[in-house]
């Protein structure tokens, strides 16, 4: 698979046998698109500061099935009145508060 170029062998092995999926989930911004940005950690791994936009951003994360994973969302640039983050994904939407330059929220997830 293409898409596993750029990941861990152990990631990419886990993938290709089922026992770890990839899960879609859209990182945003829930108010005004004014130049937030945020890095996302998903178990330790950092996927890049991104620029929120309010259409989002798409992310492939691989997640074992039935097992917590970490997330963490940290705020590394504000465009004004704080940085604002929501994360959508087919179960649902989350926001965090509103934060300022160097806070960061930290969730559990489990998929099913």
């Amino acid at each position: 698979m293409k898409a596993l170029l750029k990941t861990s062998p152990k990631t990419a092995a886990d993938i290709q046998s089922g026992r770890s999926v990839l899960y879609r989930l859209f990182l945003l911004d829930f108010l005004a698109e004014d130049g937030d940005h945020a890095e996302l950690f998903v178990n330790g791994v950092g996927y890049g500061d991104l620029y929120l936009k309010n259409a989002g951003n798409e992310f492939l994360i691989p997640l074992t099935p039935g097992v917590p994973a970490h997330m963490k969302v940290l705020a590394t640039g504000d465009g004004g009145g704080g940085v604002t983050v929501g994360f959508v994904s087919s179960l649902g939407e989350a926001r965090t508060r509103i934060m300022n330059v160097g806070q960061s929220e930290d969730w559990q997830v489990t998929v099913q």
